[in-house]
Order: structure tokens, then sequence, then C-alpha cells
């Protein structure tokens, strides 16, 4: 039996003829009927509707179904019996929508979403066939009307708090704040995390949180007074809402003699500063009240190793009646007393106290009107008996202020009229003295 062998001519027929076979049978299958899709009815148009940069689904979208002009729709199912000019329908969370009992013909297909452009087009539905339709619709944020938010900003000096993130974000609002005020760059902004991390001798100062900056010093460890630039403590100038304070500290300059609890801002000017400040050839330090931002009644209370303070506070809900009320005093001479009745030993005494008192009022006039008032009055006291160095001597010395300021528009600017008074009183009785002394310069 003989083999049959295939040479290079018999190879290429048969490649000829396999191809051959190929074509013929993708001739059949495309001239085969497609099949209809069983599984959406003829009469209906579907579809979703997606983002075109990401292609997730959206929610929401409103899709409106038009006939072509001249035209006219079947009622929708379930709807009512009268043909209509259009639908509408709002995609599901898969972003698909659909719609039924269709006429074949030509329709206009609209997609809207809020944030997206719209995207129309137009459609040819036949009635052997539904029609599947989806739309990619492109991101265009919309530019909506300014909305005007009335609300007070929280304080610098606030309340204070343990918390690191809070202290790093009031640093922050009060840079801002201090950019947004002054022009000067040295000027320093002092807030709440500031005073906690300057706390010296088991008491809140803010002189002694400030002798942490550049440039301010101070004459020794046992004095809060303020040495700016290599100038003397009586060269710096220390104002409350706008007001001098004329000797604000106590023990003869130990401590501080403000209350941190009723300050709401701090700013020191070492350098140039504000033509309202004036004054102080060497800075000045310019304090504000603390107004009652939070709504409802709030309270603090704090014993230190000198003094025991407390605060509290009424913030109004929106528009109303605002207020603010901060106290101190220290409670050495009366630990003194208690020990010395503990004892009976006369010579256990302190005949020395100092008091700071400070409030704030705001109230809502309307509109853009307001009335501010606020008050400080901080004094030393010194009273009694101490053997071989003081007999019945009384003596009361310090700082008071207290001021209102009308705010209201005029024209498209917003003015603030303020009138007040400080001063500085000093009353003296040594026991031989008939009359006491008096000394107050006043500034108005």
């Amino acid at each position: 039996m003989r083999s049959a062998r295939s040479g290079p001519g018999g190879r290429a027929l048969t490649r000829l003829v396999t191809a051959l076979l190929h074509a013929g049978a993708a001739s059949v299958a495309a001239q085969a009927p497609a099949r209809p899709d069983t599984t959406v009815p003829a009469g209906t148009v579907v579809g979703s509707v997606v983002a075109a940069q990401t292609g997730g689904p959206l929610e929401d979208a409103l899709v409106l179904l038009e006939p072509a002009p001249a035209g006219a729709m079947p009622p929708a199912p379930g709807g009512p019996s009268f043909w209509g000019g259009g639908r509408a329908a709002r995609t599901d969370a898969s972003g698909a929508y659909r719609f039924d009992g269709l006429a074949a013909g030509r329709y206009g297909l609209h997609v809207r979403r809020l944030g997206y452009r719209p995207a129309s087009l137009e459609i040819d539905l036949r009635g052997d066939s539904p029609l599947r339709v989806s739309v990619g619709l492109v991101v265009v944020p919309n530019a909506l009307e300014a909305v005007d938010v009335a609300g007070a900003s929280p304080a610098p000096i606030a309340i204070l708090r343990a918390d690191a993130d809070a202290a790093g974000r009031a640093r922050l609002m009060a840079e801002e704040d201090r950019r947004g005020r002054f022009l000067a760059s040295d000027t320093r902004a002092l807030t709440a995390a500031d005073l906690t991390e300057a706390v010296t001798l088991g008491e809140t100062d803010l002189f002694r949180a400030l002798q942490r900056l550049p440039g301010v010093a101070t004459r020794d460890d046992f004095t809060a007074e303020l040495w700016t630039r290599g100038g003397r403590w009586t060269d710096t100038r220390v104002t409350f809402d706008g007001l001098p304070l004329f000797s604000p500290v106590h023990v003869a300059g130990v401590f501080a003699g403000v209350d941190p609890d009723a300050v709401g801002s701090a700013f020191f000017h070492p350098g140039v500063r504000p033509a309202a400040s004036g004054e102080g050839a060497a800075a000045t330090l310019d304090l504000r009240s603390r107004p009652a931002t939070e709504p409802g009644l709030h309270g603090l209370a704090e014993l230190s190793v000198i003094s025991a303070r407390a605060a509290l506070e009424h913030g109004p809900n929106g528009a109303g009646i605002g207020w603010m009320l901060a106290a101190r005093r220290s409670y050495v001479d009366l630990a003194a007393d208690l020990l010395a009745a503990l004892k009976s030993d006369s010579t256990i005494a302190v005949p020395y106290s100092f008091t700071d008192l400070a409030g704030r009022l705001d109230i809502s006039l309307g509109g853009a009107r307001a009335l501010e008032v606020s008050g400080l009055s901080a004094a030393d006291a010194l009273r009694g008996t101490v053997p071989n160095l003081l007999r019945q001597n009384q003596g009361r010395w310090g700082d008071a202020a207290v001021q209102a300021t009308l705010v209201t528009p005029v024209g498209g600017l917003v003015a603030r009229f303020t009138t007040g008074v400080s001063r500085f009183d000093v009353r003296v009785r040594p026991s031989c003295a008939t009359r006491p002394a008096t000394f107050s310069p006043t500034a108005r």
C-alpha cells in the first residue's frame, strides 16, 4: 500500500478549503435573525445614569422622556387615562430608570441632576424590541448665592481645656485673627494654651505668659511686671477694652491684676501699634473682655495655691442677651486666720488679700446693631494688726474701669461708639490718722 504525500501545493489547497468553510459558517450566522431580549417587554425604555468621571451610579437623577415634536405619549401604567406630553422618572440607588408601555417612535430623553451638566439625546424606539439607554453626566459645580451667617467666633482665651488638638486650632485661629486686625508683623496673640503652659507659682498669670515672648523679660523671677526690649514696666501700657489700667498688678507686682477668665483676647504690641492704642513708650498690651459665646448657662471654678476663682456665663441662642461674670480672690489671709484660731496664736496673721471682679453684657438690638457693656475692678486690701509691724491699719488700692460700646451700621460700614472711664484709687488709714489719705488718678 502506498502512502499519500502532500507537497506544498497540497497544503495550500487544504488551507484554502478550510478558509472557505469558515467564511460560509460566518455568513450563515450573520444571516440568522437576532433573538429579542425577552426579559424586557417591547415598548420599554430602560437604562441607567452614571457619573462620567467615575462610572458610579447617580441616585435621584431626573429623567424626562418627551415625544418628538407634534407627538403625544400614551398614559403610564397605573396613571391617568389620558394621553400626555411627557413622562418623568427618578433613578434609584443603582442609577436605573424605566419607562413602560411606550408606542414606537422618536423621543427626546433629558437627564438632569444637581451638580452635573444636563444631557439630552434623541432615541428611536421600535415596536419589536425594547431600548436600553445609559447616560453619563459630567460634574459641573453650581455657583449658589452667598448666605450670610452671623455668629460669634470662639475667643482665643476661653475656658481652659487640656486638649492638644484644640490648643493647636486655637493658636491658628488667634494668628488668623491677629493678621486680620493688625498690620504690624511683630504683634503677638495670647491663647488659653499659652496661659496653661506658663503657669508659675501655682497661679495662672497673663503677664508671666507674655514673658515667654522674644524681647520680653522681667526684673526677676518674683515679679510679673513686663520689661519690653529693655524698657521698664512703667513704659508698658495695659488697656482693658480700650481703657487704661494704671497699676494692674497684685502683691507689689508678683501677680497680674487681671482675672484670666474675664479675658477673651490679649494682643501684645512690642513695636508699632495701632493709633487707637496710643501711649506706652515700650509696648502696649490690649486686653479684651470675653463675651458669652456658647448658648445656655456655663460655669467654671478653680482653686490654685494662692487664690480661688470662678466664672459664670450665659450665652444667647441666636439674638438676645448674653452675659459673663468672673471673680477671683486670694485666700491666704483666710487660711492664716483659720490656723491662728486652731492654734490660739495671734501672731499667725496675713492681713493682705486681693480681689478681681469683671463682667460683660452683650445686648442684640436687631440687625447689625448691638450694645456691649463691660467693667473691671481689681483691688488690694490691707487690714488688721501684725505684731511689731502694723497696728489696726486699713488700706485699699486698685484699678477700676467701665465702658459701653454701641455697634451700628453707618452707610456701608459698621461704626463703634464707645464711652468709658477708668481710675486708680489709693485709700490708706493708719491707726493714728483721723482721715483717710486718698489718691485717685482718673482717665476718661
